[in-house]
């Protein structure tokens, strides 16, 4: 076509650009451009204009701009709009078309054909070439035969060569694929890692702060608490950096692993944090990730696209177009770690998107799916997986209370450092230590196991410290964001230009009618399973905005989240909730904000209906938002009435909530209303009566630390149960409020671990609860610190004990321990004050295998104290040794270790292993006295190092 181009502008310097060229034809010129008079110039955009203006020989022009430039330039050619172009045959025109044609076909469509194909078609393209070759001759009468010739031989010669070349996808990647291989992934990687980069950050809460700030997931991520499997009862725990293992290596079939977990629980942070370790090549916390040569990435809330071509296509843009149909086959050849986020919030869209993926894979054995649901949408999704895959269920549980004070730190200091960084102004009137005050004080709260919530506290704290305090229920938390979030558009608006004049009453009064009709709207987007708002929904939105006279972006952004998406066509701009939690309180306070407003409205499935629309609602999929609702009624209708505390509570029944921990976080979150409460005891799942003695594998009622207020209020309405108590914080002031209803009830388990990692010295902390307890008969365990008058009428149920001794007169309780037969399994934590000649040997107590099942803790040993230490682990020492001894609170050296390690090997203790300090040994230190341990112990395990302070047993 080139060739064609030049013959048809026959005179043309090669130096000047086309558009000066057309500029000088003379009105005898029989090219279109003259024709069309001043028309002419508009026959090119401005973006053809650019490309002529760059390349004035056109040797640069790709086939539709030659085929345009023919059209208009060229002299002797048919009109513009002449059906010749478009009419089949010899014709120089026609063939001119049907090579521009070609080439679209070429470009946008996927062609794959076999060798007999392919010939016919290369047969047929030559004879193409060739035909419009002569026609271009014939019609320009300066062009030789020889020129001709010429040229036809190179187009030829170039076809031949082609022809050579493997052609079919099958033969290319016989024969090239593992080079194709390596070259695409150097190339895709680069790509994929500019555009996972702002997936490595976190934010969750920008629409509250009002600016973007790039917080690192590295300097945030802490422990959280995952378990394996969907089994009722324990059920083993998973280190993060382990997560792989349940996959990697499995077997040679694909691997599918579901992560499950609550709103808020982490979900999404988790593969933050796994995206952003891949970034930096696989080396980080997460083991064996850089094992994945490609990672593919997919947020089904987010995604317009609907299969697996689309996805490279959106991913890897010149990649696809360089290697065309050959991508996806090259992409399933490499290594695959394919993250899927939210399958809950799949669209339509999305959902068509997942579903190819997940079986265009299922023939690739190194591929691994790690995806992330709420438990309610977790079988739809498991009964769609091909039976190729094997498919492995975790629970992201939460963070372990332990550390939630650490992440909340963590989080505010990398809001500080961001924040200073960008010059964004954050409030650092707080202080890090009031923080810590009150993450201490509500860090137990069993909502506080939910990573989104330690962040809405921590925003609270920066902006509002003085709620913080107040705030002890999740919903209170999403209702003080809320509130906030007023606060802070208010102020803003009342200096904005558009609303500076009026009066803060009207501000406040427009902005609650906005709002309405946003809980609203988003309420529907939920009853279709959408988070992101409809293109309808947003322009009904802003015309709000404009009727109520308030400025759109600043009022739209306050509350919703905005998010470019780059598609194929343009560039969208698409509003959400924050959070799907946040949207689904939003549609309740809607419910409940309309209930307040008029009484007469009806109960909770008329406003629903009335919003949704009759039959529409399908109470599963308002599980959640239900009982928000639920903990939402107590803030604005006090007391809250009975017919509506019995219809939420029943549509939650019906919604699916049926175990104990459910209905204890709707009771939690109403702060246990009367009405909500008597609702709920009509459903509450009590355990069944025990059977004989041993109920090891039965139900109970477990009370921990974030459930006792809850069942404080519960247990008075239940009939008699068995019951398990295991408390980490202050057992008295936990407690109390329970103690006079526990004797109806059978208590198998006490643990107060309080008082046996931070014992008093001055006198036993668990006597007065134990003896409340005991009474109830049944008890198999026991943790705490008891004197030995309470001790020496400990039950011979009794099977686990451990016991913290502070003093002498505490240590007479070691001889009744050898009275209790079925004992087995004791620790003994004994105090700094404790003296060797007060103590005795503690009982014979063997495993299986007739190791120990004792255990020792010496707290407090200090410089000049080994032999005291050596003395007292002597003269408890059982028959067997004993299984382990721990030295929290010890502040020995290096040289204190070796006295205590070869004072107790003189004594002929025996022992399994020791823990000591972190900080009390450097790495090479630890080392020797391990080496010590070992060889004049007889300690298999050594010596290990233990971060007793983190664990707040210091």
């Amino acid at each position: 076509m080139y060739t064609v181009f030049l013959w048809g502008t026959y005179g043309k310097d090669p130096n000047t650009d086309l558009l000066t060229y057309l500029g000088h034809l003379t009105h005898t010129s029989s090219a279109n451009y003259v024709a069309a008079g001043n028309c002419g110039p508009q026959c090119f955009n401005r973006y053809q204009k650019q490309i002529i203006s760059n390349s004035p020989s056109g040797d640069r022009f790709d086939i539709s701009l030659l085929f345009l430039c023919i059209k208009v330039a060229c002299e002797n050619m048919a009109g513009m709009s002449d059906p010749a172009w478009h009419t089949v045959g010899p014709q120089l025109e026609n063939c001119l078309y049907q090579i521009k044609q070609q080439r679209n076909t070429v470009m946008h469509e996927e062609l794959e054909m076999s060798e007999v194909e392919f010939q016919s078609k290369a047969r047929w393209l030559r004879q193409l070439l060739i035909d419009t070759l002569n026609a271009a001759q014939q019609r320009y009468a300066h062009v030789s035969t020889t020129e001709l010739a010429e040229v036809t031989q190179s187009v030829c010669d170039e076809l031949d060569l082609i022809n050579s070349e493997p052609v079919g996808v099958d033969d290319l990647l016989m024969q090239c694929g593992p080079a194709l291989q390596v070259d695409l992934i150097r190339e895709v990687t680069t790509h994929l890692k500019e555009t996972f980069k702002e997936d490595a950050f976190m934010d969750p809460l920008s629409f509250l702060s009002g600016n973007t700030l790039r917080l690192q997931i590295q300097k945030i991520f802490t422990k959280i608490r995952i378990v394996k499997g969907k089994q009722q009862g324990l059920q083993p725990e998973v280190k993060f950096k382990d997560l792989l293992s349940l996959v990697q290596g499995k077997s040679s079939r694909p691997q599918i692993m579901i992560i499950e977990g609550l709103a808020g629980s982490g979900k999404s942070t988790l593969l933050t944090l796994v995206t952003a370790e891949w970034l930096d090549g696989g080396v980080g916390t997460l083991q064996n990730l850089n094992n994945y040569q490609l990672l593919l990435r997919v947020q089904c809330r987010d995604s317009h696209l609907t299969s697996f071509k689309d996805l490279l296509e959106d991913l890897m843009l010149s990649a696809s177009l360089e290697y065309r149909s050959l991508l996806p086959r090259l992409v399933k050849l490499c290594r695959l770690l394919v993250i899927i986020d939210g399958l809950d919030e799949c669209n339509d869209q999305s959902r068509l998107l997942v579903s190819d993926i997940v079986n265009q894979l299922q023939r690739v054995p190194e591929c691994t799916f790690i995806c992330t649901t709420r438990p309610e949408a977790l079988q739809d999704f498991v009964h769609t997986i091909p039976k190729r895959y094997d498919v492995s269920i975790v629970q992201l549980v939460g963070i372990p209370m332990e550390l939630r004070v650490e992440f909340v730190m963590r989080y505010f200091k990398e809001i500080q450092r961001v924040a200073k960084v960008q010059g964004i102004p954050i409030d650092n009137s707080t202080t890090d230590k009031e923080l810590v005050k009150i993450m201490e004080s509500e860090k137990r709260k069993e909502h506080f196991r939910l990573p989104l919530n330690l962040v809405m506290l921590v925003w609270l704290f920066i902006f509002k410290s003085n709620i913080v305090n107040e705030t002890t229920t999740q919903t209170e938390l999403y209702h003080h964001t809320h509130q906030l979030c007023q606060e802070k558009l208010d102020e803003r608006l009342a200096n904005n230009t558009q609303t500076k004049a009026m009066n803060k009453r009207l501000r406040q009064k427009k902005l609650k009618t906005w709002l309405s009709e946003m809980h609203r709207t988003v309420l529907v987007a939920l009853s279709k399973n959408q988070l992101i708002l409809s293109e309808h929904d947003v322009s009904h939105l802003r015309h709000m905005c404009t009727k109520l006279d308030l400025p759109e972006d600043e009022v739209m952004s306050a509350f919703l989240n905005m998010k470019s998406t780059w598609t194929p066509i343009d560039v969208m701009e698409h509003y959400s909730a924050p959070h799907k939690g946040l949207q689904e309180y939003y549609g309740a306070l809607y419910v409940v904000m309309t209930l307040q407003g008029d009484p007469a409205s009806g109960g909770i499935m008329t406003v629903l209906e009335n919003a949704i629309g009759v039959g529409e609602v399908h109470v599963s999929m308002f599980q959640n938002l239900l009982q928000q609702v639920a903990c939402l009624l107590h803030l604005h209708l006090d007391p809250v009435p009975d017919t509506l505390a019995r219809e939420v509570v029943d549509l939650l029944h019906a919604a699916g909530v049926t175990n104990r921990d459910q209905w204890l976080d709707i009771l939690e979150g109403s702060k246990a209303s009367p009405a909500i409460l008597s609702a709920i005891i009509r459903h509450f799942p009590v355990p069944p009566p025990a059977l004989g003695d041993n109920d090891d594998d039965e139900d109970n009622i477990d009370i921990e630390d974030g459930r006792v207020r809850s069942y404080s209020h519960l247990l008075p309405h239940l009939p008699p149960t068995r019951i398990k108590i295991d408390l980490n914080g202050d057992s008295e002031c936990l407690l109390t409020p329970m103690l006079p209803d526990l004797h109806r009830h059978s208590c198998t388990m006490l643990q107060l671990w309080h008082h046996f990692h931070q014992p008093r010295t001055t006198h036993a902390a668990s006597d007065y609860i134990v003896q409340q307890v005991l009474p109830s008969g049944g008890i198999k365990v026991l943790v705490g610190q008891l004197s030995a008058n309470v001790g020496c009428h400990l039950p011979t149920t009794l099977t686990h004990i451990r016991l913290a001794i502070t003093t002498d007169l505490q240590a007479a309780i070691i001889p009744h321990l050898h009275h209790l037969p079925n004992l087995h399994d004791l620790g003994v934590h004994v105090g700094a004050a404790v003296t060797p000649g007060a103590v005795t040997s503690l009982p014979d107590l063997r495993d299986g295998d007739g190791g120990s099942s004792v255990f020792l803790r010496l707290s407090g040993v200090t410089s000049g104290q080994e032999e005291r230490a050596c003395d007292l682990t002597s003269r408890l020492q059982p028959p067997p040794g004993f299984w382990d001894i721990w030295f929290p609170r010890a502040t020995l050296k290096e040289e204190g270790w070796q006295k205590v390690v070869e004072g107790l090997a003189v004594r002929g203790v025996r022992v399994e292993g020791v823990r000591v300090p972190t900080d009390s040994l450097t790495a090479t230190q630890w080392r020797h006295i391990d080496t010590l341990a070992k060889t004049r112990l007889k300690a298999r395990s050594g010596v290990t190092r233990f971060d007793f302070k983190r664990r707040g047993w210091h």
